[in-house]
């Protein structure tokens, strides 16, 4: 028995168009489908600004600047103000938490720089990556977008209202002259912000020489595309302050408008009794010079007919690039482009460059039609600049410099804990003896987070001179210190240095 209901065709025809409607959505329910959102059903809302008009919530602002001229003062009296709710903004008499990611100062530099600013300690938080194993914790870096995870949970729970990346490049994994390498990082940024509702305040450097300032973000393009807000700083050298200038802003009528503020030098006591000075910015007044000028300025008049940047700089830039290790030559115009070089400017640095030297040699590794060239460091002028032997610089089975220097006893390459006295040590042993001083022994590490801890070795041996991370290597076993070897480049060059010091042979001289 069936219960039938009468219906018009019209009546019928609308009852089918209901049922295969609703047999698409069905189907729309699991995986990937376009979707259409009517405008009406959106909410439209002012965007809201921690710092007007400087820092919109909910997205990243950058923060562009040469080094040295105060980027960091400004980002520190941000968050002083931010943690007394003292910001001109939404969040004006409601004091936040601020997080904060630096990694070119100790951490004692930077409270005592938030001592002399005024902030409120009890909100500030410093951010950082570790791994541990078998209870052996080390600062191994902070990766991003890798590490996004973990930071977003803690972010949340300590309810911070500011994050501050200081420099953004030294989170960032992959290549930041390409501009996949660097979405691949900052989209995930981005949404992360927006989910936690705070804004997001990266540093990042300027590159060399004259020319447009919007163009003098160092890196790819994708820094200042994908930032909501854009600010540049730079050093007036006419009156001695730091001119601001926001060169973007999705949110705000204020793009081209500056402001200048002084800096000026205040102390502060350290838990030892002593003293030590710091920068402090003074307020921001508005000013009708920018920071385009300023750079500008300050640029050599013969310097800037012939690209963005002078001689030397490009010189500078090019070895510093193939220390790295060799490449092809359009491998390094792409870099150069966008640190706004040409390729002339290319040709004449690798003629100019003598210590050292840079040559263009057939690439073995090419198996196509005709000959590819790639440029490298000559291997005898190496020698030279880093005051390493040639033998040194091998990096073969065993580390060059063990070869030169000849097998030692384990017991004598570290000394650690209670083993032996001050006497017998070397200083930077002697300095982290104790609990700090036992081995670190790289084989509990698996791969991944082995890498994590290279990569952050090598980029704080870059940022920071050859020596900065000599407590460490002290405490490594012999193992560790070969398995570090021979990841070559800087973290070899490094490695090398201990291995003499251990062994009592002087570091070579330049």
């Amino acid at each position: 028995m069936s219960l039938q209901v009468a219906s018009t065709p019209a009546q019928k025809r609308l009852a089918d168009q209901a049922l295969e409607n609703i047999d698409r959505l069905a189907r729309q329910a699991n995986g990937r489908h376009a979707i259409a959102t009517p405008a009406r059903a959106v909410t439209v809302t002012k965007p809201r600004f921690l710092h007007s008009p400087f820092i919109p919530s909910d997205v990243q602002t950058l923060i562009a600047g040469r080094a040295g001229e105060n980027k960091t003062t400004l980002t520190i009296a941000i968050a002083a103000k931010a943690t007394r709710g003292q910001l001109p903004g939404d969040m004006l008499h409601h004091p936040i938490t601020v997080a904060f990611s630096a990694f070119e100062d100790p951490k004692g530099i930077q409270v005592a720089r938030l001592k002399a600013a005024g902030a409120d300690l009890e909100r500030i938080r410093f951010i950082d990556m570790a791994d541990t194993c078998d209870g052996q914790s080390i600062d191994t870096g902070m990766t991003i977008p890798a590490d996004l995870p973990q930071i977003e949970r803690l972010l949340e729970s300590e309810d911070v209202g500011l994050w501050i990346i200081d420099p953004i490049t030294s989170a960032v994994s992959g290549d930041t002259n390409k501009r996949d390498d660097v979405r691949h990082a900052l989209d995930p940024l981005a949404a992360l912000a927006q989910r936690l509702h705070i804004p997001i305040v990266e540093v990042l450097h300027f590159n060399k020489g004259a020319g447009y300032a919007s163009d003098k973000i160092s890196g790819s393009h994708a820094w200042r595309d994908t930032a909501k807000s854009v600010l540049l700083v730079a050093r007036d050298e006419t009156s001695g302050d730091i001119v601001l200038t926001i060169d973007k802003s999705n949110y705000s009528a204020a793009v081209g408008s500056s402001w200048s503020f002084p800096v000026r030098s205040v102390d502060v006591s350290t838990d030892d009794g002593q003293t030590v000075a710091v920068p402090v910015a003074g307020e921001l007044t508005p000013t009708d010079t920018n920071v385009g000028e300023v750079i500008n300025r300050q640029m050599n008049p013969d310097d800037q007919n012939t690209g963005n940047g002078s001689s030397t700089d490009v010189t500078d830039w090019l070895i510093e690039y193939l220390r790295e290790g060799p490449a092809p030559f359009k491998q390094i115009m792409d870099a150069a482009r966008e640190e706004g070089y040409t390729s002339k400017q290319l040709s004449n640095a690798r003629t100019r460059a003598d210590n050292p030297r840079v040559e263009s040699v057939p690439d073995p590794s090419w198996s196509g039609r005709g000959q590819r060239k790639i440029w490298r460091l000559a291997a005898s002028s190496i020698t030279s600049h880093t005051g390493l032997d040639a033998d040194v610089r091998s990096n073969e089975n065993k580390s060059g410099t063990v070869a030169a220097v000849g097998e030692t006893i384990t017991s004598q390459l570290l000394l650690t804990g209670d083993e032996g006295t001050g006497e017998n040590k070397s200083e930077t042993q002697a300095a982290t003896g104790g609990p700090h001083g036992r081995p670190l022994d790289l084989s509990r590490f698996d791969a991944s987070q082995l890498d994590g801890m290279a990569h952050s070795w090598a980029k704080q041996l870059e940022r920071d001179g050859m020596h900065s991370i000599d407590a460490t290597l002290a405490r490594m076993t012999p193992a560790s210190l070969e398995l570090l070897n021979q990841r070559g480049g800087v973290l070899k060059t490094a490695t090398d240095l201990e291995y003499r010091r251990r062994s009592g042979v002087p570091a070579l001289t330049a």
